[in-house]
């Protein structure tokens, strides 16, 4: 079994504007939560938030790991995510052709490694699916 962390780095501030995208304002997390039944995650994300509004320079480490016994993963579909994080193509389409390969055989990969969980994909316009990889880093310890 392989184990792979994907790591994303950032500073309190950035995690500050992604709570704002997701729940709009504090005072809203808030309300939310003091209606709720007790839902952990937004307790911790209302204590994430007014620890890094105090602290907005500090830096955090966020970590998901994967396991994996899966072979199909290989040196290729790294350079692919790195595509995916670096070029940010806006469909399957222009994935495949940053990469130079058929489009058929990244749309086979981009599923498994969505099914793997190491990248996203997303609607975009016109039917395209655009895939996303919100990591800075990817580690791998055998």
């Amino acid at each position: 079994m392989i184990e792979i962390t994907l790591v994303k780095e950032l500073k309190g501030k950035e995690l500050v504007k992604d709570f704002e995208k997701i729940y709009g304002s504090i005072d809203k997390l808030k309300r939310v939560f003091e209606r709720g039944d007790g839902n952990v995650k937004l307790e911790l994300d209302l204590e994430d938030w007014e620890y890094f509004l105090k602290h907005p320079d500090e830096e955090l480490r966020e970590t998901r790991l994967i396991y994996t016994e899966n072979p199909e993963i290989t040196m290729k579909d790294v350079n692919l995510m790195g595509y995916i994080k670096n070029q940010k193509p806006q469909s399957i389409k222009e994935l495949a052709d940053l990469a130079g390969r058929d489009i058929s055989t990244i749309q086979r990969k981009v599923n498994l490694l969505e099914k793997e969980g190491f990248i996203e994909i997303k609607n975009g316009n016109k039917n395209s699916k655009i895939p996303v990889f919100n990591y800075d880093k990817l580690e791998i310890a055998i």
